[in-house]
């Protein structure tokens, strides 16, 4: 740990070897991980209940649905990842979960809240 000659070592710098120049990027770090899990705790029960809604004896089939969806697009993303830049692909996959989340607002907005049974 390096600190200014004369300069008393901040609480963070002390804590966990902090450098001044990367607080910014911690900070923005710390702040994706909470709204990432907010968003997740928000999200997963909407999730299971449109599951659910569906019928419990269609659950396997969506969850296999969901393995086959995620098979098929895991090649895609590992390609996008080693292809483009990594400035241009955090663009591009923020932008592409938000309209898909908009989009799914959006639906369940529309939809008139009956189920098939």
């Amino acid at each position: 740990m390096s600190v200014r000659p004369g300069a008393a070592p901040s609480r963070w710098q002390g804590l966990a070897g902090i450098r001044p120049e990367e607080a910014p990027a911690i900070g923005w770090g710390m702040l994706y991980a909470i709204v990432l899990s907010l968003a997740y705790y928000v999200l997963c029960p909407i999730r299971d209940e449109l599951g659910v809604a569906g019928g419990v004896e269609n659950l396997p089939w969506l969850f296999t649905g969901t393995l086959a969806a995620m098979l098929a697009v895991s090649p895609l993303f590992a390609l996008a990842v080693s292809k483009l830049p990594r400035g241009q692909f955090i663009a591009l996959s923020y932008r592409f979960f938000a309209e898909n989340l908009a989009l799914f607002a959006l639906l369940l907005q529309l939809s008139d809240g009956c189920t098939t049974r």
